[in-house]
This record gives C-alpha cells, structure tokens and sequence, in this order.
C-alpha cells in the first residue's frame, strides 16, 4: 500500500459503538496521499445521509488534485 502515489479519498462510517476504527488510523498511515473523512452517525449512503459533509469534503479533494 506504501507504493500507491495517486490520490485516495478515504470515507469511513464509524460505528458509534467503537471508540475508533483502527482503519481510520491504518490508511492515513500507510498511504502516502491519503485524504481520510470519518462519518460516525452515518451508515453506508454516507453520500445521501451525511450531504452536507460528503459534498464538501468530495469537493475539497477534487480541487486538491
């Protein structure tokens, strides 16, 4: 994974159960131009249940690359 350069957005639904998700701390850490975005009162449309956060942070990354 080290070896990816290309740009990666990484979204992530936290189980609010969990006090983390140890994969929000692993891609950040092992890719190099990782963008990572934590969703924890969301289920797997994080793109239609959290809108006002996906947009944004989608439109942020676009711009960055």
């Amino acid at each position: 994974m080290s070896e990816i350069d290309l740009p990666v957005l990484y979204l992530l639904k936290r189980e609010v159960q969990l006090p983390s998700n140890p994969l929000g701390e692993w891609y950040p850490n092992n890719l190099t131009n990782c963008t990572y975005v934590e969703f924890p009162e969301c289920g797997h449309r994080i793109f239609k249940v959290e809108e006002e956060k996906f947009n944004p942070s989608l439109k942020k990354f676009i711009q960055q690359i």
